[in-house]
């Protein structure tokens, strides 16, 4: 399960500071993820979090990270969280 975390998941920060906060994963090293929200933490200075403490909510993000800024990552996990939230509200 740790090990299926991919560059491009949304995930959700399971431990520390940032618990609770959703973020796009950019790159991966050995047992760390570098994560970005675009706003505290932009593509210039990621997030090295450990993979256990992230969990995956969403498998693709469809972001080419050759061709991305800190618009798209705020605009993208936006879309990801207002979705969320409708869905939550339908049940």
């Amino acid at each position: 399960m740790i090990r299926d975390i991919k560059i491009g998941n949304i995930v959700l920060s399971i431990s520390g500071k940032d618990k609770g906060e959703h973020f796009i994963v950019c790159n991966i090293e050995d047992n760390f993820a570098y994560v970005v929200n675009g706003k505290s933490r932009n593509l210039t200075n990621p997030k090295k979090k450990n993979i256990k403490h992230l969990q995956i909510v969403c498998r693709d993000c469809n972001l080419d990270f050759k061709k991305v800024f800190d618009c798209d990552i705020i605009h993208t996990l936006n879309n990801y969280i207002s979705l969320k939230k409708s869905l939550e509200e339908k049940k």
